[in-house]
C-alpha cells in the first residue's frame, strides 16, 4: 500500500508511514507538509495524460514549441535573493527544458521525468520569501518545500502548464477565441479551481494554469456561443 502526500505529492509506503510516527494501526489520517494523507489508488498519475487529463499529442507540436520558448518565470530564480532561496538557475531551467521536451517527445512516464529532474536539474530546498527576503524564524530560513519532494512538484506543475499552453495555441492557430476552464475532480481539487469550474473566457485573457502547484485543472475550446467572464482570478 502507499500513501500520497495531498500538499507535496510525496509518495510513501504505509509501513514507513507507520514506521515514522509510531503508530500500530493503518490509521489514514497524518500530517504530511501540513496537508492529509490518503491511500494511493489510481492517484500516482504516472503517465502524462492520467495526470492531464486529455490526450497531449494533438497539441505536441505546440507543447514542444513552448518548452523551447519559454523563460519558466515561474521556477527561475530572478535575481540572487531568490537564487539564494532555491529558485533555479539559468543552467538548471535549460536542462529543465531539456528533461520536459524529451519527455513529452518519448511520451515518458511522470515518474521517469521526475528522476531525470532528479539527476539532471537536481533542485534544491527552496525556502520561503515575502517583499524580496528569505522568510526566517528564530534566525532560521522558513522551508516552502524540500529538495525531495521538489521535482514531483517542478513536473507536474510544469507538464500541466506547458501542456495547457501548448493546447491554447493549438486552439488559437484554428480559429478558437473562447475556452472553458475544467477543473479535475478528486480528493485533492481546491475551493479556487472548483469556483472555476465551467467559466468561458476569452481565449487571450485566461486565469493561469497551474493556478497552484500541482494544479491538474485544463482549457478546453468552446466552439458554442457563450458568455465571457472576465477573469477574477487576481484575487484568489
Amino acid at each position: 500500500m502507499t500513501l500520497h502526500c495531498l500538499h507535496c505529492g510525496r509518495e510513501i509506503t504505509l509501513e514507513e508511514w507507520l514506521k515514522s510516527r509510531k503508530i500500530p494501526s493503518a490509521e489514514k489520517l497524518s500530517r504530511c507538509c501540513g496537508a492529509l494523507i490518503q491511500e494511493n489508488v489510481k492517484e500516482s498519475f504516472n503517465k502524462i495524460n492520467e495526470w492531464l487529463g486529455f490526450n497531449y499529442n494533438d497539441y505536441k507540436k505546440e507543447t514542444l514549441s513552448f518548452i523551447k520558448e519559454d523563460n519558466f518565470d515561474l521556477v527561475r530564480a530572478q535575481n540572487v535573493v531568490e537564487k539564494t532561496a532555491g529558485k533555479l538557475t539559468e543552467s538548471q531551467v535549460s536542462s529543465l527544458k531539456n528533461v520536459l521536451g524529451e519527455g513529452f517527445s518519448k511520451n515518458q512516464s511522470i515518474n521517469d521525468m521526475v528522476r531525470n529532474v532528479d539527476i539532471k536539474v537536481k533542485p534544491k530546498d527552496l525556502y520561503r520569501i515575502r517583499n524580496g527576503k528569505i522568510i526566517k524564524s528564530a534566525g532560521i530560513p522558513i522551508l516552502a518545500r524540500s529538495a525531495d519532494t521538489r521535482s514531483i512538484n517542478i513536473v507536474r506543475s510544469e507538464v500541466t502548464r506547458c501542456a495547457n499552453a501548448g493546447a491554447i495555441n493549438h486552439f488559437r492557430a484554428g480559429g478558437i477565441t473562447r475556452v472553458r476552464w475544467a477543473a479535475s475532480y478528486g480528493a485533492r481539487t481546491c475551493p479556487e479551481c472548483d469556483g472555476l469550474n465551467g467559466n468561458v473566457y476569452h481565449i487571450d485573457n485566461t486565469p493561469p494554469i497551474p493556478l497552484h502547484s500541482m494544479c491538474r485543472c485544463t482549457f478546453v475550446a468552446v466552439t458554442e456561443p457563450a458568455k465571457i467572464k472576465e477573469p477574477s482570478w487576481c484575487n484568489i
